[in-house]
């Protein structure tokens, strides 16, 4: 035994037998039911401008890792215009992007819900 700071502990940790139950693995446990409660407070500095930067930010880059879906980097050039209530990505690059832009089809929810608009993408021709 050791002894740190007046407490005696084990110099090893104690083995389990598979017929003992170990509570060091309990803490780690959370139910799938309901959410884990939130114990850290928001940072003042944490201000809502810079939380709608944020998510504006994690939708492009959710778009950006949508569009490298086969990581074999195809994507040679990116062009966004605003079109009245539409965002349209056009894309270009070699081969076929069909998987691509799919995959980045389906993760554009968040960036369209930050600028309020809908998204299309598609390949240039």
């Amino acid at each position: 035994m050791n002894a740190v700071g007046g407490i005696s502990h084990p110099s090893t940790p104690p083995v389990a037998s598979a017929s003992s139950t170990s509570t060091r693995a309990r803490p780690a446990f959370f139910s799938r039911t309901q959410e884990p409660a939130c114990r850290v407070s928001r940072p003042a500095s944490c201000t809502s401008s810079r939380r709608s930067l944020v998510k504006q930010l994690a939708g492009i880059l959710k778009i950006a890792d949508g569009l490298d879906r086969t990581r074999v980097q195809k994507i040679e050039a990116v062009r966004v215009d605003a079109m009245g209530k539409n965002l349209v990505v056009t894309v270009e690059g070699c081969g076929d992007l069909s998987l691509d832009i799919r995959r980045a089809a389906e993760k554009s929810a968040l960036l369209g819900e930050v600028f309020g608009r809908s998204l299309e993408i598609a390949q240039a021709v």
